[in-house]
């Protein structure tokens, strides 16, 4: 007959199990995730190592922009891009100074808060399980630890009781130790290594995916980057062509040179012009007669408007 503690205990040990494991699935509003990749590389290194994870990623984000080599066995800093903005990558190529290894470089103060972002989004899907519900599943399984040891001395230390008391806290130590992601990250995550496998399958894997690998399996995909040397996503140089020469013109004045406007001699409107003489076609032209002299036409003056005459 099982003994009622150990049921208890069993009860906690699965209630530890389900708040770290809950959701089974993703809190989103956008359906269309089936096909793995819907997360970003340093998503799905957050997801599945955490900090230590997306430093890998970054890594090989640097390796293919040519800012590290990864071919040696410990990281090379490289000359930095002069376009480079992101915070993450920034913060893990200024921790590469003190520490080449990748561990050491998830433990700076730096990289953990640029990392945050990353947390947040993955916390707001539902693909982790907030801090507190962690600490809540250590407390049941530091209760259902507990109930054991005191059930143990209670008794005597008999032969079944330390025995249970060993079994209990065995299974709390092995789940203390289980995955940090909810069921619905495990989901996911293999979603995307699915995706990865058909690119591979279809044989157009190449140096764009190595974020991807190394986000997805970690450091055993370090070795992918071989196939690519440092430098092998980055854009290519613009190369600058000599300008033509350039032409000397002539120099020209800043004003140009205007001529006097022609003089024109008044001619009295009563004198005749002359005749205009024919043309060689044969056509008389046309004769200019002068204008009439302007009439004078006095209009008569209103009496509110006439001048008062001095007497």
């Amino acid at each position: 007959m099982v003994e009622p503690y150990l049921v208890v205990c069993a009860a906690l040990l699965l209630g530890s199990l389900l708040a770290r494991g809950l959701p089974l699935d993703r809190r989103s509003v956008d359906d269309d995730y089936e096909d793995g990749w819907d997360l970003a590389p340093r998503e799905v290194a957050y997801l599945r190592r955490g900090p230590y994870g997306v430093v890998l990623t970054v890594l090989a984000d640097l390796h293919g922009c040519g800012s590290v080599d990864l071919s040696g066995r410990h990281p090379q800093r490289l000359d930095p891009r002069h376009d480079l903005d992101d915070r993450l990558a920034v913060a893990v190529y200024a921790g590469l100074t003190w520490f080449r290894r990748p561990r050491l470089l998830a433990w700076l103060p730096g990289v953990r808060r640029a990392c945050a972002p990353l947390r947040a989004g993955l916390l707001e899907r539902g693909l982790l399980p907030p801090r507190r519900r962690r600490v809540f599943a250590a407390a049941l399984l530091v209760y259902a630890g507990g109930l054991a040891t005191a059930t143990m001395l209670e008794r005597d230390l008999q032969g079944s009781t330390v025995v249970s008391a060993l079994g209990v806290w065995g299974a709390a130590g092995l789940l203390s130790l289980g995955p940090r992601r909810t069921l619905a990250g495990a989901r996911e995550l293999r979603a995307h290594r699915r995706a990865l496998a058909r690119v591979v399958d279809q044989d157009a894997l190449g140096a764009e995916y190595l974020a991807d690998l190394v986000a997805a399996y970690g450091p055993a995909a370090l070795r992918e980057l071989g196939r690519a040397p440092a430098g092998a996503l980055a854009p290519p140089s613009p190369v600058i062509e000599p300008a033509p020469a350039v032409q000397v013109r002539p120099s020209v004045a800043l004003w140009p040179v205007v001529d006097p406007p022609p003089v024109f001699e008044a001619w009295s409107p009563v004198e005749p012009l002359p005749a205009a003489e024919p043309s060689s076609g044969g056509e008389p032209s046309p004769v200019v007669q002068p204008a009439p002299p302007p009439v004078v036409v006095e209009l008569p003056v209103r009496r509110s408007e006439r001048l008062p005459v001095a007497a």
